[in-house]
């Protein structure tokens, strides 16, 4: 077990752990499934709230691409971050807080749609329950957006280059 918790790295604690254990923790206290995400067996949990992480990060990569035509999200070539990256260590850094705000706003994201099916036009908790969660998605998409800003200042710079 301790050669297993060696081996993950921050980025998978970060990206998949940490939104598995928020997502199954909100999912039990905001809607009312027979099923409960919180597990009782820790170990049981670990492997349940990584899985469940994994499939928000997972989701975070598919709407990513449609969530920075919304927002209008400026990103970098690929091959400027690389050779940036290669050079300014805080790039790496950056671009990891990046991720985990992208899979926090998809976290919230799928929240928000579960709260949606489950919305109940005559109780008003149901819609303060969508309502914070989608300002929570917004939350996070315009931090992903100002980090993500932060990333392409650095990799211009570094790249000596103007914008693409």
């Amino acid at each position: 077990m301790d050669e297993l918790v060696k081996k993950i790295s921050s980025y998978h604690i970060f990206n998949y752990l940490i939104p598995g254990v928020i997502a199954s923790f909100l999912i039990d206290i905001l809607f009312n499934y027979s099923f409960k995400f919180i597990q009782e067996n820790i170990f049981v949990g670990l492997f349940f709230y990584y899985f469940i992480g994994s499939i928000i990060s997972r989701i975070g990569s598919l709407i990513s691409p449609l969530i920075d035509i919304i927002f209008r999200i400026k990103k970098v070539d690929y091959k400027y971050y690389v050779t940036a990256e290669k050079i300014d260590s805080k790039i790496d850094v950056l671009s990891e807080i990046n991720n985990m705000y992208r899979s926090f706003y998809s976290m919230f994201f799928i929240l928000t749609l579960i709260s949606l099916y489950n919305l109940s036009f005559t109780d008003e908790l149901s819609w303060i329950i969508s309502i914070a969660l989608l300002l929570f998605f917004l939350i996070y998409v315009f931090s992903y957006k100002k980090q993500t800003g932060f990333i392409v200042k650095r990799v211009e710079k570094t790249n000596n280059k103007t914008p693409t």
